[in-house]
């Protein structure tokens, strides 16, 4: 009954999640953070792309530098 009472809660909520989650805001930024990773991350797209890396690779983010790495 423990694990019943949450699963039946969970699907009972869930057209009401789906509802919230598939807004069209919601489903724009999805899928412009997809286009930025494919864009900056596929090397078919990203060998156009312009850089200030130190290394010159225009495939890997700006932030990103050799030896320096965010805790």
């Amino acid at each position: 009954m423990a694990i019943l009472t949450p699963l039946l809660a969970f699907l009972y909520q869930l057209p009401r999640f789906y509802r919230w989650l598939l807004r069209p805001y919601y489903v724009a930024s999805a899928a412009l953070s997809v286009a930025f990773l494919a864009a900056r991350k596929l090397p078919p797209l990203c060998r156009g792309l312009p850089s200030d890396r130190e290394d010159g690779n225009p495939c890997d983010f700006d932030w990103v530098r050799g030896g320096d790495h965010c805790v």
